[in-house]
């Protein structure tokens, strides 16, 4: 799950990607709703905050790492 603050979204989605403010309250709304659920029912492993680029590319890299030697490790027991 990536978490991006609401005031960043708004911004991302409308100063630098240049979407509509309609477009954007369309997928807001969507997402919103979808997030929603997918916290009141913990459908995620890890939650990543989104609010700088790169520090969430390192988190990201990070999990992929642990997931990676996590399966390897499964994988060299079930031999």
């Amino acid at each position: 799950y990536i978490n991006t603050p609401d005031d960043v979204r708004k911004d991302r989605a409308l100063n630098k990607r240049g979407d509509d403010r309609s477009t954007f309250m369309k997928r807001d709304f969507a997402e919103r709703d979808q997030f929603r659920t997918m916290l009141r029912n913990a459908d995620f492993d890890y939650a990543v905050s989104n609010i700088d680029v790169a520090k969430a590319y390192s988190v990201l890299r990070w999990i992929a790492t642990v997931e990676s030697a996590w399966k390897n490790n499964l994988e060299d027991t079930s031999k």
